[in-house]
């Protein structure tokens, strides 16, 4: 990162598991936080996999916790393969197109495409159809992939808005199995602290969970 700023460069990272993940240990997790907010004039894009789910997560400053200072952006999975604490279920297969500036490298938007999977199977003679799930701007209301208080109201609105609530869950599991889930008393509290919480001790504050497994809360 030092390097890079050096140079007048900026910055994308890739990783596997999304900080904030309960398998993200939180002294790392503090630890990368800080390094986000030291270099976030460089950095322009923080994506994840791991978790299959499509989320996102709003990384807040160490110390007083209210200025934003980046987001992860955790894509879901082409794989069906899916395992919601401890149980099973599928996912209809995804991938992301971002949108993303020539000269700047700022993002500027993303195309989620989703295939279901089901109607594929209906039709085994027909090459499967992907299609466009939604587009970030639609989906959170906002102008750029750093609009960072529209996703704050978009998260507060998955707790107070049934619809939009539907519209999220239907997106965090890839439209797939998941009708058991969506009728959980918690589902709307867990959804929203996960993207709105970047560590494991602030997803506990935010849910009074004490486990990851919203079947035990």
């Amino acid at each position: 990162m030092e390097k890079s700023e050096k140079a007048g460069e900026v910055v994308f990272i890739i990783g596997h598991i999304p900080p904030g993940h309960c398998t993200f240990l939180t002294e790392c997790n503090k630890r990368y936080n800080i390094l986000i907010e030291r270099y976030q004039n460089i950095i322009r894009g923080q994506f994840f996999g791991h978790t299959h789910n499509d989320e996102f997560k709003i990384i807040k400053d160490y110390y007083t916790h209210k200025n934003s200072t980046g987001i992860i952006l955790t894509a879901p999975s082409l794989t069906t393969y899916y395992k919601f604490n401890s149980r099973y279920s599928f996912l209809n297969p995804s991938f992301r197109v971002y949108n993303i500036e020539k000269d700047s490298f700022y993002l500027k938007d993303y195309l989620q495409y989703r295939l279901n999977i089901t109607k594929a199977n209906m039709q085994p003679d027909i090459d499967p159809q992907w299609e466009i799930a939604y587009n970030s701007s639609q989906a959170f209301g906002v102008t750029h992939l750093y609009d960072y208080t529209r996703f704050d109201l978009a998260i507060a609105k998955i707790t107070n808005d049934k619809d939009y609530f539907n519209f999220i869950f239907d997106m965090y599991f890839s439209q797939g199995s998941h009708e058991k889930q969506r009728k959980l008393r918690n589902m709307p509290k867990y959804i929203s602290c996960r993207f709105k919480s970047e560590t494991l001790t602030r997803f506990f504050e935010c849910t009074g969970f004490r486990t990851c497994n919203i079947y035990l809360s």
